[in-house]
């Protein structure tokens, strides 16, 4: 029985192959009559591509993100907060820089998220962005920088999104007693960065 099984196996995968018009004789065929000029501007195309990514990740590491001081996030949050702690990062096309700040007692922290997205992609990026968020969307009618809010579902913590440039903030905290409306106007009233 156990011969049989890898027989149809084997069959079905000839079959696969014979009925998609592939086969190792084609597929060398086809690549010797290829003609190499779109490779090499495939090459040169991918190379601009990282060059550009590159720009993103050296501004991100350029970038102090705990610009807010210690009282302004102090104020927003209610909270005693210590002074932020900067994480960076790199990816292919964008770069990140995070603050993190947390209250004093290690009840809840407060997060200043930049990323450096690359420009070809930031009108794309922008426009997927309501597309992962988690529980509820609030736009901020109005803004300059197409601000929204984003609330956890049945919780009090949320997060304020904006883009500048082509830099996408997140400011987000963790721990938070008030309402969802305090959030926002707390949020709203904090200077933005960068």
């Amino acid at each position: 029985m156990r011969v049989n099984k890898h027989f149809f196996v084997i069959s079905g995968s000839f079959i696969l192959l014979a009925s998609c018009g592939g086969g190792e004789d084609e597929a060398i065929a086809k690549s010797k009559n290829t003609k190499s000029q779109p490779a090499v501007a495939h090459k040169q195309n991918a190379i601009s591509n990282k060059n550009i990514s590159n720009n993103m990740v050296d501004k991100s590491k350029d970038f102090n993100p705990c610009i807010l001081s210690v009282e302004e996030v102090s104020k927003a949050t209610g909270w005693s907060s210590s002074a932020g702690k900067a994480n960076i990062s790199g990816w292919q096309s964008y770069g990140t820089a995070d603050c993190k700040y947390e209250e004093k007692n290690g009840l809840g922290t407060f997060y200043v998220n930049f990323t450096w997205v690359d420009p070809q992609y930031l009108e794309q990026t922008k426009a997927s962005m309501h597309q992962f968020d988690a529980g509820m969307v609030e736009k901020i009618e109005g803004d300059e920088d197409g601000a929204f809010m984003q609330y956890q579902k049945g919780l009090n913590s949320g997060a304020l999104h904006y883009t500048r440039a082509n830099i996408i903030v997140e400011i987000r905290p963790t721990y938070w007693k008030a309402s969802k409306t305090e959030l926002k106007e707390k949020l709203l009233a904090l200077r933005r960065v960068p």
